[in-house]
């Protein structure tokens, strides 16, 4: 019998993201985030600029997130340029 998965309603990554070491390990993150989150869930996170462990720009996270949900769904909410607040629908 296969275990069942929880489905979360909203998934808060709050300095999160900003400590993964390479594009690789946010996108896998992401990606395992995705497949927890219930239909019509809610995603919060942070990208805070210091300290910042990858390359990847708020910009280029912007993208991954864009690729990963539906785009529309995709806005900043609040934070910086360079240290954005993001609010995902899925």
């Amino acid at each position: 019998r296969k275990p069942r998965v929880r489905r979360w309603d909203v998934v808060l990554l709050s300095n999160v993201l900003n400590v993964q070491e390479s594009r690789e390990d946010i996108e896998g993150l992401l990606e395992k985030v995705r497949r927890l989150m219930c239909r019509h869930g809610a995603l919060i996170l942070n990208f805070p600029e210091n300290p910042r462990k990858s390359d990847v720009t708020p910009e280029e996270l912007d993208t991954m997130l864009r690729h990963m949900f539906n785009p529309k769904f995709v806005s900043r909410v609040g934070g910086t340029a360079k240290a954005p607040c993001i609010y995902v629908m899925f």
